[in-house]
């Protein structure tokens, strides 16, 4: 992982290091993501290598546990920012 000193925030940067890298994203990103993106990740990405199905597993459970709790609450502010 690396860092910029710069006027981008944490997410963001990992963010732009995911579209740069997006066929090739490393696990230990995924775990730093913002919850709506790992979501995202969860939906519309590829696994291409696993070594333990098992902790896979559980993170991603965990996350989906996660962002349905997020979710009322995440849905809210998309509509009151589509309301303004």
């Amino acid at each position: 992982m690396f860092s910029f000193a710069s006027k981008y925030s944490k997410p963001r940067i990992l963010i732009d290091y995911g579209v740069i890298f997006s066929s090739m994203m490393d696990f230990s990103v995924y775990q730093k993501l913002l919850l709506y993106l790992k979501n995202r990740v969860q939906k519309d990405g590829v696994i291409i290598l696993n070594k333990d199905y098992d902790e896979l597993f559980e993170i991603f459970m965990k996350t989906i546990k996660d962002f349905n709790l997020f979710k009322p609450h995440y849905d809210y502010f998309l509509e009151t920012v589509k309301n303004g």
